[in-house]
């Protein structure tokens, strides 16, 4: 089976990340969800992460929006990175479609990644290596960033401080146009992004084989319950199951709640075999004394056997 990738991608970049649409297709199936707001952004991915194996940003500011904002992705995912080499390869576009520009003159977002700008320019030289926010201020102002940004470039600009803006943001392309400010975008390679691709369908391989193997969890209770405890039970087991992404199957048999699972999610509810959040919230909810089991194995069958024993 193929894997499927939802590619949440700012529609100014959709012409860049389909350069590598044809080496995608060699291992998994893209999806494009293409986004113009952070509100937009938000809506895709609530309305579609379900649909795929992973998901693919367009970059780091869509993949930390919804991590700050909507949630963990319970999903393998990953995103377009800017490398030092496509600073370099940038830097060198720049000198030769700008002759004898002056680079203390050129603004460029801060790096998310290490990228030594001495080892090509002079002190004199250097470009403003500058960002709009602090990063407490990034991770509080997200709905608001594209407008901070333009304010932000508008003001140096306005002044007569830059002579060039270098910005991450593709989707401020059109109002830079617009306000007749120059501007390059800076963007990943097509190596880089198509690296990227290859890590995340690594990843995705990874949890596949992982989830091939059975798992089972028995919640058994020492002493008959009344139906009206039956019932509680039931409700609190749904509830944990809720704060789980729906992911356990749970039945009841005969004095005990039978559990099916993927090893992947039994890896996640005993934090990688160490510890049973399953226990801890049951210990905080019910009154009376229980034990529960977990297991794995080849089939079902032997995953349930092991969770007994």
């Amino acid at each position: 089976m193929k894997i499927s990738i939802g590619i949440l991608t700012a529609e100014k970049s959709m012409d860049r990340v389909r350069k590598i649409d044809a080496a995608m297709r060699q291992v998994c199936d893209p999806i494009y969800l293409p986004y113009t707001t952070t509100q937009h952004l938000a809506g895709q991915y609530l309305d579609n992460v379900h649909r795929f194996d992973g998901l693919l940003f367009s970059g780091s500011f869509p993949c930390e929006y919804i991590l700050n904002y909507v949630g963990a992705i319970q999903k393998p995912y990953g995103f377009f990175d800017v490398t030092d080499r496509d600073y370099y390869k940038l830097i060198a576009r720049i000198f030769v479609k700008y002759p004898g520009i002056d680079f203390s003159r050129v603004l460029i977002d801060q790096p998310t990644t290490r990228v030594d700008f001495q080892d090509i320019f002079d002190p004199p030289h250097m470009p403003l290596v500058l960002s709009s926010l602090t990063r407490e201020e990034y991770s509080s102002h997200m709905d608001s960033l594209y407008e901070i940004g333009l304010s932000f470039y508008r003001k140096l600009w306005v002044e007569k401080r830059v002579d060039l803006i270098v910005t991450r943001f593709s989707n401020l392309a059109g109002r830079l146009e617009d306000e007749k400010i120059p501007f390059e975008i800076l963007a990943p390679s097509v190596s880089s992004m198509l690296e990227t691709v290859q890590r995340l369908v690594g990843r995705i391989q990874s949890v596949w084989l992982e989830n091939s193997v059975s798992a089972s969890g028995i919640l058994f209770v020492s002493r008959d319950l009344s139906e009206e405890e039956s019932r509680n039970m039931e409700r609190i087991l749904e509830t944990f199951n809720d704060r789980n992404n729906r992911s356990l199957v749970i039945r009841r048999n005969e004095g005990a709640f039978e559990i099916a699972l993927s090893n992947g999610v039994l890896r996640d509810i005993t934090r990688n075999y160490a510890e049973c959040t399953l226990t801890d919230f049951l210990n905080d909810n019910v009154g009376f004394p229980f034990c529960v089991g977990w297991g794995t194995g080849n089939d079902p069958m032997e995953a349930q056997r092991n969770a007994a024993r």
